[in-house]
């Protein structure tokens, strides 16, 4: 698909569900994940004694800033879309949080010092499927430098994307039990993980501080188990989702990493050197 078509995409789904989660993703019990595994992340890092500031970019319609606001008072936060649709969304939702200082403006990642967003100010930068939304692997990359370049000397890039090795793990389990393969939706470009990681570390100076597949037994349930009792169909409002879901969220982190490698998302958290 092409870059106009995708953005496109995503102005309609902004356009028809406004502040509803159904803008950014068919899934809810995964946003509430994706959610926890940021917050996790950034409680690792963060000093509560000091100021700090987090850019989201790509935050669609606010869902992950508001869902963190209220753990971290001290880090400023801001999130940026190249969606004007998205970004009205998020201040229609910003109106009905109580005390939030969120700021929200339009902003392309592929030209985002241009539009104003400031290098080297911010001690996170987070994205959530954002990446994905690209359509070539070069783009991809411009779009992690320029990411890299809104860090501070010592701040952290944390990603949420999906890839290809974990989407191929997961189709074989739905292969095993007479499931067809999956497809990625016609707008995402799946990343390869290793091609991904030799980038960061030797083109970006990047150290990989952490990475965990941690919606790996959420997509078992929802993407090969439902299906296989259900004629085939992903039920995303089945009880048992939310039921994994609350399990996954008050999960100790020695027990994250302890479901396999089949879940499309993976969380990386990634340093300036």
């Amino acid at each position: 698909m092409e870059l106009d078509d995708i953005k496109k995409h995503w102005d309609t789904n902004a356009t028809h569900n406004k502040t509803a989660l159904l803008s950014t993703t068919k899934t809810p019990t995964i946003k509430q994940l994706e959610i926890d595994a940021f917050y996790r992340e950034i409680k690792k890092l963060h000093e509560n004694t000091s100021k700090q500031k987090l850019l989201e970019v790509g935050c669609g319609n606010g869902y992950n800033l508001f869902g963190l606001a209220d753990s971290f008072p001290m880090i400023e936060m801001y999130g940026v879309d190249y969606s004007e649709e998205m970004i009205n969304a998020a201040n229609t939702l910003k109106k009905e949080q109580p005390n939030s200082n969120i700021q929200f403006e339009v902003a392309d990642v592929l030209s985002i010092q241009d539009e104003g967003i400031s290098a080297s100010t911010y001690d996170y930068v987070i994205t959530n499927r954002m990446l994905i939304n690209l359509n070539s692997w070069a783009l991809q990359k411009k779009a992690l430098e320029n990411l890299v370049s809104l860090l501070n000397h010592d701040g952290h890039l944390i990603l949420i994307e999906n890839f290809n090795s974990s989407y191929k793990n997961q189709n074989e389990l739905r292969e095993l039990i007479g499931l067809p393969s999956r497809v990625p939706d016609a707008y995402n470009k799946f990343l390869d993980e290793d091609v991904f990681e030799i980038f960061l570390r030797n083109e970006l100076n990047l150290q990989i501080v952490d990475s965990n597949n941690f919606a790996s037994l959420h997509d078992i349930l929802l993407y090969v188990l439902i299906p296989h009792f259900n004629s085939g169909k992903v039920s995303y409002d089945h009880p048992i989702m939310e039921s994994v879901t609350n399990l996954l969220k008050d999960l100790p982190d020695k027990f994250l990493k302890n479901f396999g490698y089949f879940g499309q998302n993976n969380i990386y958290v990634l340093k300036k050197k």
